[in-house]
């Protein structure tokens, strides 16, 4: 709201239903999180550009190359138990 709607603190506090200083931790701490996201992207894309520059990834294509380098998150696994059983 405060980036998008170009709203103000107080205004913000009011549409939530919070203090100011709610609206400004919380915003506060979104930034520091966003930061250390973008710090952790850009380092490994740093690292595979240069393996790439120096060879190591020769068979890698610029998209894999771009698509490697996102944050390392972990992956929902799905049920081995699924079936479908058709009714009878």
């Amino acid at each position: 709201m405060k980036e998008t709607e170009d709203m103000q603190y107080h205004e913000i506090a009011e549409a939530l239903g919070c203090s100011i200083g709610t609206v400004m931790s919380r915003l506060f701490y979104a930034r520091k999180k966003l930061q250390n996201y973008c710090e952790i992207f850009m380092k490994t894309f740093e690292e595979k550009w240069t393996a790439w520059l120096d060879g190591e990834l020769s068979g890698m294509s610029s998209l894999n190359l771009k698509l490697r380098c996102r944050t390392e998150r972990p992956r929902k696994r799905r049920s081995a138990t699924h079936t479908s059983s058709a009714p009878s």
